[in-house]
Parts: C-alpha cells; sequence; structure tokens
C-alpha cells in the first residue's frame, strides 16, 4: 500500500475461534478505506494458532503475530508499535463491523479536534455524560477496550494498554481511558451502533459462561476501577459495581444451569 493508512487495526484473539473468524470476516467485508491489520494470538489454546497460518497473506491483512502467553496487554502494544496509520484501533474478536464503521470514524475525529479515545457501539445511556456538539456521547466513565484512538497518544504520549485483574488476563479499559483523559483528550461513545458486540449476547454468554464468569469476578478487584469509583461510592452512587455485579450474576446462573444439566 502505497499511502498512509488512515486506520491501523490490531485484532486480539484469544480461543473463541468461531468469533475470530466471524469478526475478521466482518472487518474486511466492510473497511473501505486506506488501512492495516494485524492479527495476534495471545497465547491461545484452542485452534488459532492454526487459523492465523491460514489467513496469513489474506488481501487487507497485513501481518499475523503469535504470542505464547495469555498476556493482552502486551499483545496489543506490540500490535501498536507496528502502525503508522492516524488512528489505531484497538480490536477484540467478539464485534461484528458495520457498513460505514470507518467512514464515521475518520468523520467524527476530523470533526472533534479534541477527541482522544471513540469506542464503536453507543452504549447505554447510563455510561453517557451528554452529548458532544450533536456528534458523540461523550463517556461518564471509561469505554470499551475496543475503541479508535489517535496515534499520537500513543507514538507521542506515552499512552499503553495495561493488563489487569490478577495476572494480565485482561486489558484494563477503565485504566486506558482514563489515561487518555488525563491526557487532555475527550473520550466518547458513537451516537449510533458501528459495530454488534457479540460477547455481550445471551447465545455467547450460554456457550461460555465460564469465561465471562471470570471475566467479570476478576474485573470486580481491578485497581484502577476501584480507585475510579471511589468517588461515586462516596455519593451513594453504584452503578457500575451494580452492573458488574449484574453481568456476573448472570453468568453465573448460566454456568450453575449448565452444571445441573450439562449439555
Amino acid at each position: 500500500m502505497n499511502s498512509r493508512p488512515e486506520i491501523s487495526s490490531v485484532m486480539l484473539c484469544w480461543n473463541r475461534l468461531p468469533l475470530s473468524r466471524v469478526c475478521l470476516a466482518s472487518y474486511l467485508e466492510t473497511i473501505s478505506v486506506p488501512h492495516e491489520l494485524f492479527v495476534i494470538d495471545n497465547g491461545s489454546i484452542d485452534e488459532t494458532a492454526n487459523w492465523l497460518e491460514e489467513i496469513a497473506g489474506l488481501p487487507g491483512v497485513t501481518d499475523v503475530i503469535s504470542q505464547s502467553r495469555n498476556d493482552p496487554a502486551a499483545a496489543l502494544n506490540l500490535g501498536l508499535s507496528r502502525c503508522s496509520g492516524r488512528f489505531v484501533h484497538l480490536m477484540e474478536n467478539d464485534y461484528r463491523y458495520r457498513p460505514g464503521w470507518d467512514r464515521y470514524i475518520i468523520d467524527r475525529f476530523d470533526r472533534i479536534p479534541e477527541l482522544g479515545q471513540l469506542a464503536l457501539f453507543e452504549g447505554d445511556a447510563r455510561f453517557h455524560r451528554g452529548s458532544h456538539k450533536g456528534l458523540v456521547w461523550l463517556a461518564a466513565e471509561n469505554v470499551c477496550t475496543t475503541s479508535v484512538l489517535r496515534r499520537e497518544l500513543y507514538a507521542g504520549q506515552g499512552i499503553r494498554v495495561h493488563g489487569h485483574y490478577l495476572g494480565n488476563c485482561y486489558p484494563d479499559d477503565h485504566d486506558l481511558s482514563t489515561q487518555v483523559r488525563e491526557a487532555g483528550w475527550l473520550v466518547a461513545w458513537p451516537d449510533r451502533d458501528l459495530a454488534r458486540n457479540v460477547g455481550f449476547e445471551n447465545t455467547e454468554y450460554g456457550r461460555d459462561p465460564g469465561y465471562y464468569v471470570r471475566n467479570y469476578a476478576l474485573k470486580l478487584f481491578s485497581v484502577a476501577r476501584l480507585r475510579g469509583n471511589l468517588r461515586h461510592w462516596l455519593k451513594l452512587d453504584f452503578h457500575d459495581t451494580l452492573t458488574l455485579v449484574g453481568r456476573l450474576a448472570r453468568a453465573c446462573c448460566l454456568k450453575l444451569r449448565r452444571l445441573i444439566r450439562p449439555g
């Protein structure tokens, strides 16, 4: 590709190969601007490593990277270090992209010079702090790890993805958005869904409830999230904590149901 990429995407894969296949297919079907894509296997124990060999050299895939241990922060930062686009796109493997998502992203960053991080789906109204110029919803706290950032935040301001939750098992989305905000940039949700977060849907919860039990149980002990929530607790605002507890309870119920009625 001769021109500089508009968007540099880093796709993080950790098991759940069926989701990775669908995610990649939807990305390649919808990306319409100059781009580069790095697909990283984050120490998967399923067939993901073999799949990376299959997609190496596929049109639209810049490179594939294999990592032997589960450390999503290190994996994402490794991919980011190779990005050259105007914007960097952190990409977990449980999203399905919708046509026009890429042009929307570029439009919003161009029209909002102070925007630093933008999520890929609108999110619930309780996570919004109000509209900004009628273009995006400002985030009350953090957005998801899957998001787009200006490349200068990584290349020039030293912002990095950190791991958390007792052993670096998950990327710390709360910490990432905090870094962006403390560097003087806005963090926002789009005013429409640009991608579908399949990972939050009942089908995926039911397919692998254990994954979500581990995910949300460990998130409750995130140092960055606890630090961020402390000021809300002092105001008797427990919305974020109750959201996590509710998701954890949902996953626990599904896991218990599977144990009682296996198969």
